[in-house]
């Protein structure tokens, strides 16, 4: 695994001579992503080919790769996936269904009479290369799936090059497609065997300026030649399609239908978050410092709904060493039945089911999916839950608002009112902490352990306070000036404030553990979508 910080506009060139194929790119932000090879050796051509990749997000579950009528030998054709998957390709003198695991790569040839086409389970990546005839070079096209079709594209043809284009569109519709918006009698349609699509290919002239179809979304691939050179690219749309439903939308969080159309909706989540070891607020903001060192529910589901999803989040804690607060042992996730546990320190990996994976990982056919997000890792269900987790000593839970006020824990109920948030298992309204600490013990998970603290637990003098709570120690993060300022509105610094003070109480004003604070901060302001400036070397803090 390779971590690295980017500034906005910087680049990064990965080259090896070992095969980068199957490489997963997750970003805090959104980046391009260039593949090529410097000097391809593929079926007797040696030339540079790139091209841009499509993000996850714009993957697809079918594709049609027609027949390059102008190949004389063979070309291939790239199909990846990020996680366990299963597809069924046709090939015209093949049909199969084959499974493939996160990462791994399945190569088709295919030649001048054959197509390709493929059906995921869900969505994967196609990518054409072109092996080159006796004057012509290689090139990459990466093809864009069935629901990226669009009803109309416009084109140029590139100067100095033999230009051609192919169309594939359902065959019903091949007649009502036209070029420069009138008919064009010079199309010969052929029909895809095994599908309902027909495909045809074109010279473009440099009068052609565009293609369309007023009634039903196709596909359209550019390439072309001159001496010695290559290219191609999908065609570009000039209307983006409408997807007939949630099943054809990628969503980054949820897709609903309105009105007919589906539509990508921002989820709405509260936050329920454990950092330091002792420190808690829970999704109605109720902050609370706890010391017990067992393993406690954060949360759970609390309802009787049998549609609703089952799935617990625990934390398992341990005494600090040379401190007098507890911390982060361990984060277990419960989905079905499917256990994930995090441990600390055990950076870029987590134990399913006991077996240690790194990431990134999907289970249960997609439905909890995880990979490394900054330095985090990142929890995310088919219901949106979402836990992050640094493998140190900070838990974020975001539970999406369909659960509001059907969940229990430490973490509360999220029902909007912060009041009624230390509750026990059996509902009853629990006053002391340390007893509701208890009525959450994980049982099974709490050997050898407390739920209280001993002596005065790192509790502060009121001297300390005043030193603490200064501008040049815990304070910077109120300060109105300060390198926080910009997050002020969307996170309140208070109650980050009163925990850095805690913390500095607690390990005698150690400058590692303002920087600690400071940077609990920081993530959860980054996790929101606030950027902030250099704050490290403002209050005198490295990485």
């Amino acid at each position: 695994m390779l971590r690295l910080f980017l500034q906005p506009y910087h680049s990064l060139q990965l080259q090896s001579s070992q095969d980068f194929t199957g490489t997963l790119v997750v970003a805090d932000n959104p980046v391009s992503v260039f593949s090529g090879h410097s000097c391809v050796n593929v079926s007797a051509a040696f030339d540079f080919v790139v091209d841009q990749l499509f993000s996850v997000a714009a993957w697809g579950r079918s594709y049609v790769v027609p027949p390059n009528p102008l190949q004389t030998d063979v070309d291939f054709i790239y199909v990846v996936k990020d996680e366990e998957n299963t597809i069924t390709y046709n090939t015209g003198s093949k049909h199969a269904t084959v499974a493939m695991a996160a990462g791994e790569v399945q190569v088709f040839l295919v030649d001048r009479n054959s197509h390709l086409y493929i059906s995921a389970v869900v969505g994967v990546q196609v990518v054409f290369y072109f092996s080159r005839l006796s004057w012509q070079d290689p090139f990459l096209l990466v093809v864009p799936p069935v629901t990226a079709h669009c009803t109309a594209f416009r084109f140029s043809s590139v100067p100095s090059q033999y230009n051609h284009a192919i169309l594939i569109a359902p065959t019903a519709a091949t007649a009502t497609t036209t070029t420069n918006h009138q008919p064009d009698n010079t199309m010969a349609w052929k029909a895809i065997p095994g599908t309902d699509f027909s495909w045809t290919n074109i010279t473009v002239s440099t009068t052609m300026q565009s293609t369309e179809n007023s009634l039903v979304p196709f596909g359209f691939l550019v390439f072309g030649f001159h001496t010695r050179t290559g290219y191609g690219f999908p065609g570009l749309c000039v209307a983006t399609p409408t997807p007939l439903s949630c099943e054809d939308l990628v969503c980054a969080e949820r897709c609903e239908m309105v009105d007919g159309i589906p539509e990508c909706v921002q989820e709405t989540f509260s936050t329920c978050w454990l950092t330091g070891g002792p420190h808690y607020c829970s999704f109605d903001g109720k902050t609370f410092d706890f010391m017990g060192t067992c393993a406690y529910t954060l949360t759970t589901i609390c309802n009787t709904d049998s549609t609703l999803p089952a799935f617990s989040v625990e934390v398992k804690k341990k005494e600090k060493e040379n401190s007098k607060v507890s911390s982060i042992s361990s984060i277990t996730i419960r989905v079905d039945n499917i256990t994930v546990t995090a441990v600390q320190s055990e950076n870029g990996m987590v134990r399913v089911n006991n077996h240690r994976s790194r990431l990134p990982i999907s289970l249960s056919h997609g439905k909890l999916r995880i990979h490394q997000k900054g330095k985090s890792m990142l929890i995310q269900s088919n219901f949106n839950l979402k836990v992050l987790y640094n493998w140190d000593d900070h838990v974020v839970i975001k539970l999406p608002a369909a659960l509001s006020g059907k969940v229990c824990g430490m973490c509360g109920n999220s029902n909007g009112d912060p009041r009624d948030d230390a509750l026990s298992p059996d509902g009853k309204q629990v006053w002391d902490i340390v007893e509701l600490g208890r009525s959450w013990k994980v049982t099974s998970e709490s050997d050898h352990c407390k739920d209280t603290c001993e002596r005065d637990c790192g509790r502060c003098r009121w001297d300390q306070v005043v030193t603490y709570k200064a501008d040049s120690w815990c304070g910077k993060l109120s300060q109105h000036s300060g390198p926080f300022r910009l997050c002020h509105d969307t996170i309140s610094p208070s109650i980050y404030v009163k925990n850095c003070i805690y913390d500095m109480c607690a390990n005698e004003g150690r400058h590692d553990v303002l920087c600690h604070a400071l940077q609990i901060y920081a993530d959860d302001c980054q996790e929101e979508g606030i950027h902030l400036s250099d704050w490290r070397a403002t209050v005198g803090c490295c990485k």
